[in-house]
């Protein structure tokens, strides 16, 4: 072989090399955008999952408030009425359970 021909062989041979290098960098290329995808979707599930979860705990805690001022609510109101039950008069307490009215005593003016 001459000196040309030696030089085509191993530009053939280059070429070769470069064809299977290109080739494993498309698999390579392939597989990366796989992994994109399989990852875009799986980040959606859980975007959409993440989503969910906050939406059922704001409404566990918007519940939470409205049963702790419903609560709070009732308190106030037995004790407002304790207040009221509290202010009457004795005469006030028996016109009320025997339903007649006491008289007031007149004065002596």
């Amino acid at each position: 072989m001459d000196a040309q021909d030696k030089r085509i062989d191993s530009v053939e041979k280059i070429i070769h090399k470069m064809g299977i290098d290109i080739q494993a960098i498309r698999a390579d290329v392939r597989l990366i955008t796989e992994g994109h995808v399989m990852l875009a979707e799986k980040f959606g599930r859980f975007e959409a999952e993440y989503i969910r979860h906050a939406v059922d705990t704001r409404q566990d805690i918007l519940n939470l408030y409205k049963m702790t001022y419903g609560q709070l609510e009732g308190r106030v109101k037995e004790l407002e009425t304790a207040k009221r039950y509290m202010a009457r008069t004795s005469q006030d307490i028996i016109a009320m359970r025997t339903g007649r009215a006491i008289r007031q005593p007149r004065s002596l003016a």
